[in-house]
């Protein structure tokens, strides 16, 4: 019997603080948007105190889940060393890229879900 696909999980690495990642917050929101939830699971990690991320995102609000990982285990278990840093994983649950958030698009994660990367 076949498995049932697993989604894709794009980990958004990021921070308040961050000019970068703060910046390509529109960008992000757009692209969760013109995907298949169905395939697709962001989740956008921070490292911060809840209650400042909290009140960030009271302003601005981000498409997908948003974790908070105060003692950077999630961070170091994925080798992230500078925000804002992407991990693609697919649905095999393998690391597929590391990358940047500008680097992200589209057509890359729906080749990442159709299994050709």
């Amino acid at each position: 019997m076949a498995q049932p696909a697993r989604k894709v999980v794009v980990l958004e690495f990021w921070a308040t603080w961050c000019e970068g990642c703060v910046a390509e917050i529109p960008d992000l929101n757009r692209l969760v948007a013109s995907l298949d939830p169905t395939k697709f699971q962001f989740i956008s990690v921070d490292d911060e105190d809840l209650k400042i991320v909290q009140t960030f995102l009271a302003k601005r609000k981000m498409a997908g889940w948003v974790g908070i990982d105060t003692m950077r285990r999630v961070s170091a278990w994925y080798g992230v060393k500078s925000w804002p840093t992407t991990i693609i994983v697919n649905g095999q649950g393998r690391i597929v890229a590391a990358t940047s958030p500008e680097e992200l698009t589209a057509t890359n994660l729906l080749e990442v879900a159709s299994g050709r990367v």
